[in-house]
């Protein structure tokens, strides 16, 4: 898939107990920045490589944000990245400052059928690069 997709990077990695899906922690945004809760990985080096594909570019989430669905964002355009209202309302105002700055709007949409079934809106989408 990484030939096909003619993809710079692939990372593969573990999670930690009581992570079930990278979705959930994850999301990279328009090939230029990362949306990531970093205690959710395991291996350091994941960590370092992310901060280097990215150019520091590493939005770090809490623990409350990834619980709110925030790393399940997506960027529908090199400039817009969507997220659930609950994440929305969960990002810390330097999280959304940094963003801004990284030059994303950020928009959002109540899904509050679809979290309370442990998913957001990237689980909404097939995403194909």
């Amino acid at each position: 898939m990484h030939e096909a997709f003619n993809l710079r990077h692939t990372l593969q990695f573990d999670l930690a107990a009581g992570e079930y899906h990278t979705n959930v922690i994850m999301s990279v945004l328009a090939s230029r920045a990362c949306v990531v809760q970093t205690e959710a990985i395991l291996d350091p080096r994941v960590k370092r490589a992310l901060a280097i594909i990215y150019d520091e570019r590493v939005l770090h989430l809490d623990r409350a944000e990834k619980r709110a669905f925030t790393g399940n964002c997506i960027a529908l355009t090199p400039y817009d990245v969507f997220m659930s209202q609950t994440a929305a309302d969960a990002l810390r105002p330097e999280n959304r400052a940094l963003l801004e700055f990284w030059g994303f709007r950020i928009h959002s949409a109540a899904l509050d059928e679809i979290e309370k079934a442990g998913g957001s809106l990237r689980c909404m989408v097939a995403e194909i690069y």
